[in-house]
């Protein structure tokens, strides 16, 4: 029954990341072989060596070393109840993505010790940063955010390419990273107020925006022609009202380049959504 939910729980997150995630990223999580770790599983059934990514399941009264055994792992899930991660997570050498799905609230300073850090995801409520810096994160280029504030020291990650938001673009300053490439923003603010976060980015190339259906207003997109960086905008419009040749979609995609002094829409792309078949096709 584990196996199940474990398996279920990676498609259902995996798939709702879908849109916003990185290519590099999302392989690195749909990397195989993965395996689960629960609280008070036997130490005897690690096969530590061939294990490059692991979902971490555990308790906050859970004191057991057995994970600390995977030392080929290149990415990690933590979920549970553990609040504090403490240092049995200094053994991964080689780790790359480290992915806080729930119940830690709060960031320990030891997570800067992970020099070839790649990504980081952070879910659940942070409480408490005990880091002053995360300057020393310097191959860190991927940042999924999906707290509803933003703290001053997410502006000191200083080669940050790939920023996935969750959060309204009034309470972010884009600008402070000056090496930003991407930002995707999945939550479904105005047009206008992504165009005041974004730009004054001046490395700004991609932008990707998630909306729910009636939400947005194509009239302002043509605001974004004025930022000389940007050649790709990317929409996602979700729905269940819209029909295409009689099937009503699931999600809606259209993708824009900068031609000139124009949006010009390059691929219409939609969905289906039924219990037979999810897949993508291009009009």
């Amino acid at each position: 029954m584990r196996i199940v939910f474990f398996f279920v729980g990676i498609f259902i997150v995996l798939f709702s990341f879908a849109q916003g995630f990185e290519d590099t990223v999302q392989k690195i999580f749909m990397s195989e072989p993965k395996f689960s770790y629960y609280s008070g599983d036997s130490c005897d059934s690690i096969n530590s060596d061939s294990v490059k990514y692991l979902w971490l399941y555990i308790e906050k009264d859970d004191t057991s070393t057995c994970f600390s055994q995977y030392s080929n792992l290149t990415a990690i899930t933590i979920d549970g109840d553990i609040q504090r991660l403490d240092s049995r997570f200094l053994s991964f050498e080689k780790l790359k993505c480290i992915w806080l799905f729930q119940g830690v609230i709060e960031i320990p300073g030891f997570i800067t010790k992970y020099h070839d850090l790649e990504c980081l995801i952070i879910f659940p409520k942070i409480k408490t940063w005990n880091i002053s810096t995360l300057s020393e994160l310097t191959n860190l280029y991927y940042l999924g955010w999906y707290q509803k504030k933003v703290p001053e020291i997410l502006y000191s990650i200083p080669n940050l390419r790939v920023l996935s938001l969750n959060t309204k673009p009034k309470r972010i300053s884009l600008e402070k990273f000056r090496t930003l490439e991407k930002v995707y923003f999945e939550y479904s603010s105005p047009v206008i107020d992504i165009y005041k976060c974004v730009q004054s980015t001046s490395s700004l190339k991609e932008i990707e925006i998630s909306y729910f259906y009636n939400y947005l207003q194509y009239d302002e997109l043509k605001n974004f022609l004025m930022m000389p960086s940007l050649l790709k905008l990317e929409i996602n419009i979700y729905s269940h009202e819209i029909a295409i040749n009689n099937q009503k979609l699931y999600e809606l995609k259209m993708l824009y380049s900068k031609e000139g002094k124009q949006l010009v829409v390059k691929r219409l792309i939609y969905s289906h959504n039924s219990e037979k078949k999810n897949e993508w096709i291009e009009l």
